[in-house]
């Protein structure tokens, strides 16, 4: 078999996008899994890149071309959920900006619209949580240009494959880490 499950344990990954207008308003989705809102992702589906994963989620579910500009944020997902779940997972928050196309529900979604969660969050999904959120957007904010990702480590990561994992992520883009702290959460400053 390609696949066996007896195979040492890993988090699934899955992605998030917020995607950004010229008002700094964000864009959401509303969820047909419960109703409530989120921002456009999912699950990065096997030899799939995490940027593909991103675009098609994007275009899934709200229908828009995306242009990626940066990642803002790492997440484990489970330190930041307040419900119990045996799923880990790893997810990593993207900014945006709409490349092509209005934005209009998909197969999975009920319906699109702009908010401002500087001023107030609809409703959220289960999806993503206040906290992710405001995280990668106080990233995005962030005044001295810097990316900060945080990752909240579990017995399920061993500190040494954190850098190999951030050099993977960046290789490509050529960036550099300056600062590397460990308190509660890493948190990683990579000059744009």
């Amino acid at each position: 078999t390609l696949f066996e499950r007896d195979v040492y344990p890993t988090p699934n990954l899955s992605v998030r996008v917020l995607i950004t207008d010229e008002l700094n308003q964000v864009l959401f989705v509303r969820e047909k899994q419960d109703g409530y809102w989120s921002v456009p992702g999912g699950w990065v589906d096997l030899f799939q890149s995490v940027e593909q994963a991103a675009k098609s989620e994007a275009l899934q579910e709200a229908g828009v071309m995306i242009k990626i500009h940066r990642v803002l944020a790492l997440f484990q997902r489970e330190r930041h959920k307040d419900y119990p779940t045996l799923l880990s997972e790893t997810c990593i928050y993207f900014h945006a900006s709409i490349e092509s196309g209005e934005p209009h529900p998909g197969f999975e979604t009920l319906d699109t619209q702009w908010f401002n969660i500087e001023e107030s969050l609809p409703q959220l999904s289960r999806k993503n949580t206040k906290e992710e959120l405001m995280i990668a957007w106080s990233c995005l904010k962030n005044l001295d240009l810097h990316i900060h990702i945080f990752l909240t480590i579990s017995f399920l990561y061993h500190p040494g494959l954190i850098p190999l994992l951030i050099t993977r992520l960046y290789k490509r883009q050529n960036h550099i880490v300056d600062s590397f702290s460990q308190i509660n959460r890493f948190a990683l400053m990579l000059p744009l």
